[in-house]
């Protein structure tokens, strides 16, 4: 038995070090006891992990809706740098053998010696775990991106608990977002799920399997509220699958940028970017194209014909791209250029280029906005970044305009 392992068993099972540990002054008598107690647990973990027949357990089939009470663990310590091959897992409290950890993310029971040899396997550590070592038949895909309050409630607990960079997510793990939050997931072949603020979502189906053509992958979001973003790969093979459903259709994808909302009524808009998406349901659906969109109303109801998206703001009037904001906030109005057709205007501000740190956003229904129709009380000095989008009367919204930056400068004393 490795030296890794009799560490690992004096943090987790807490055995007295009489059992574990050798020392100068243990007898004769006492070895050769500790010889036939090693081989008897040595045993033990053979038959368990043999047992085992790479299946979730019985409480990991449960499928129940994640309760919305929302815990507040203590803050996760990563236990290592991160590389873009590795993904992160969170040990909680059931994690207590290595048969656990194995059950929940590994491909083969032998791996469990390996994650253990640079990791501590302890409540509230964040694992990393290379991408050859997780579970076969899976498509890898990990938190890249988030800001504000982001929660996850993965498949085996289904307990709310705060995301972290790099976080493992799997087939049936769902992930919500609050006000003024965000965040992005990326599958292993690069495509990019964005969340955007108060949005739930479940990965229903997230996996893949070989056959004789090659991968075949099977991706299935559930949208139980809010909009996504996504930029889906194009799927090399034709029974490969791509889907988001919600509460009254269904998208199904191959390969394009779009987005889908559920509104309040219940209804679901589909704004296609990029590429093409065949929305509805299996019975009755309709092909849409880049640079449109279209509504199902009800569920059982036929989609809309393809609306044509507004054209997205031109221009980007102040402040002036790279303009240092002197003084008060409050002094300063966002402005941009008129859109033809246009009912109201989507305005963001981010701390970042790819707007995946959200400050804030806001709509209005004129050309401009006063910075106190957003919450930047809280922001630092820094750059920001700020985009417009347009919306017609029918609630289409196009595409994102060019994004501009302002400059707030550290205030002196």
């Amino acid at each position: 038995m490795s030296k890794e392992f009799w560490v690992f068993l004096s943090q987790k099972s807490e055995l007295s070090s009489s059992r574990i540990v050798s020392t100068r002054r243990v007898s004769t008598m006492h070895m050769k006891w500790k010889k036939v107690l090693t081989f008897a647990f040595t045993m033990s973990i053979a038959v368990n992990l043999a047992a085992f027949d790479g299946g979730r357990s019985d409480e990991q089939e449960k499928k129940p809706t994640p309760a919305t009470k929302i815990d507040s663990p203590k803050e996760f310590q990563a236990s290592a740098e991160t590389s873009g091959e590795d993904y992160v897992v969170v040990m909680t409290q059931s994690d207590t053998s290595p048969l656990k950890v194995y059950q929940k993310y590994l491909k083969s029971a032998d791996e469990w010696r390996r994650l253990t040899e640079h990791n501590l396997l302890q409540k509230g550590v964040a694992v990393k775990v290379p991408k050859d070592m997780l579970k076969a038949g899976m498509i890898p895909a990990k938190v890249t991106k988030f800001s504000g309050r982001v929660e996850i409630a993965r498949n085996f607990d289904w307990k709310w608990v705060k995301v972290v960079d790099n976080m493992l997510v799997q087939e049936g793990d769902w992930i919500r977002t609050r006000a003024k939050s965000s965040v992005e997931v990326m599958q292993d072949d690069g495509t990019v799920i964005v969340l955007r603020p108060n949005t739930k979502i479940m990965f229903e189906s997230n996996g893949s399997a070989k056959t004789a053509r090659g991968e075949v992958r099977t991706t299935k979001l559930k949208l139980d509220q809010g909009s996504i973003l996504a930029r889906v790969k194009k799927l090399a093979q034709r029974d490969s699958r791509f889907e988001i459903s919600t509460p009254t259709a269904t998208s199904f994808i191959r390969g394009t940028e779009f987005r889908v909302k559920v509104e309040a009524e219940g209804a679901t808009r589909l704004e296609v970017l990029e590429g093409r998406v065949d929305f509805g349901d299996e019975s009755q659906q309709v092909s849409v194209d880049g640079n449109f969109g279209s509504l199902v109303s009800a569920q059982g109801t036929m989609p809309d014909a393809p609306h044509q998206l507004p054209a997205a703001p031109a221009q980007l009037l102040a402040p002036e791209d790279r303009q240092v904001l002197q003084g008060d906030l409050a002094n300063y109005n966002f402005a941009w250029a008129m859109v033809a057709n246009a009912t109201r205007y989507h305005l963001e501000v981010a701390a970042d280029g790819g707007f995946k740190q959200l400050v804030d956003e806001a709509w209005v229904d004129g050309t401009s906005a006063q910075v106190q129709s957003l919450d930047l009380s809280d922001i630092g000095p820094g750059t920001y970044f700020w985009r417009v989008s347009a919306l017609d009367a029918q609630g289409y919204e196009s595409a994102w305009s060019s994004a501009s930056h302002f400059i707030y400068p550290m205030k002196l004393r």
